[in-house]
């Protein structure tokens, strides 16, 4: 990442910082950027330009301790993906805001906020938002904002392949995920802990969501919460190209009675997940393979997470 600075405007407590993510589309870049800003009144504001679409944790702390007496927006321009390597970033997310500002339209976590949506893809409003306390998920490989999915992929391609080997695109490697839960060869024996509730058994997929969508077109949820420390805790015991293709059908076209019959669906603070005779499955962060493990930790953070909602849009 090399820093841009594109101007300069003291005035106020906070100060504006940019981070364009020039991978996801021609919408993000400076000169457009400039155009905006040059219209706003009474704002420090800097530009950094990503030169790949990770953002590194070492640059974050040295920008929190050059500004580090005062309060810090940081506004993520670019996809889910960016979105999610800042989060996990960001030492303590609880002590700058985070407005993020979507390449695609229709990015999984934003889709709780429906007709909306597009306000979030206005730098005006953005810059004139307030920001408000969030859930996000923390687990023992890392942090979510939408949803962690945990199962097999095939053996060729695997999480722990995904992570030797960066430059593959994920979109294709999220279809290698789906394709091997379609012809069933994703089945594993695992021990389910959510809250309360206690499963033993096979399953084929297993996931915890803090928004409504996967991959931003797949519905798992009708009416999220985001700001009641739960998450919405999903797995399936059988799987099969017929059931699978139903089962993606009815995620497609939101139907969530049809839904409650294909899928063990409730709400928890928390889950454990041990997959028997230590066998190891892939970790989804937003979408992203993190990592691979018998033992996954995963805990929803109640409104740990100070979000920038845009003029016009509240909770």
């Amino acid at each position: 990442m090399r820093l841009i600075v594109c101007g300069v405007i003291y005035g106020g407590y906070m100060v504006h910082i940019f981070l364009l993510d020039p991978y996801t589309g021609s919408e993000f870049n400076t000169a457009r950027l400039r155009s905006v800003l040059s219209g706003v009144d009474d704002i420090e504001y800097y530009v950094f330009t990503l030169i790949s679409d990770w953002v590194r944790s070492d640059y974050i702390s040295r920008i929190q301790e050059i500004f580090d007496e005062d309060q810090i927006r940081f506004y993520v321009c670019g996809s889910s993906d960016t979105l999610n390597s800042f989060i996990n970033a960001v030492s303590d997310l609880s002590q700058v805001e985070i407005a993020y500002i979507p390449a695609s339209s229709n990015d999984s976590f934003l889709q709780i906020f429906g007709e909306k949506y597009s306000y979030f893809t206005d730098f005006d409003r953005m810059i004139h938002g307030n920001a408000v306390p969030i859930d996000y998920i923390e687990t023992n490989h890392g942090r979510a904002m939408n949803i962690v999915s945990l199962g097999y992929t095939l053996g060729f391609y695997s999480g722990s392949f995904l992570s030797r080997h960066k430059s593959i695109d994920l979109l294709f490697s999220r279809a290698v995920f789906l394709l091997s839960r379609m012809l069933g060869a994703t089945r594993f024996g695992a021990q389910i802990i959510a809250d309360t509730h206690h499963m033993d058994g096979n399953v084929s997929s297993i996931y915890f969501g803090n928004g409504c969508s996967q991959g931003g077109n797949l519905f798992f949820e009708e009416e999220p919460v985001i700001i009641d420390g739960r998450g919405t805790v999903g797995y399936r015991k059988s799987e099969g190209l017929v059931k699978s293709l139903r089962y993606y059908i009815h995620l497609r076209n939101k139907d969530f009675a049809e839904l409650k019959k294909d899928t063990n669906s409730f709400l928890a603070t928390s889950m454990k997940v041990a997959v028997k005779r230590n066998k190891k499955i892939t970790g989804y962060l937003d979408g992203i393979p993190v990592a691979e493990d018998s033992q996954w930790e995963i805990r929803m953070v109640r409104e740990g997470l100070r979000f920038v909602l845009p003029r016009g849009v509240i909770l």
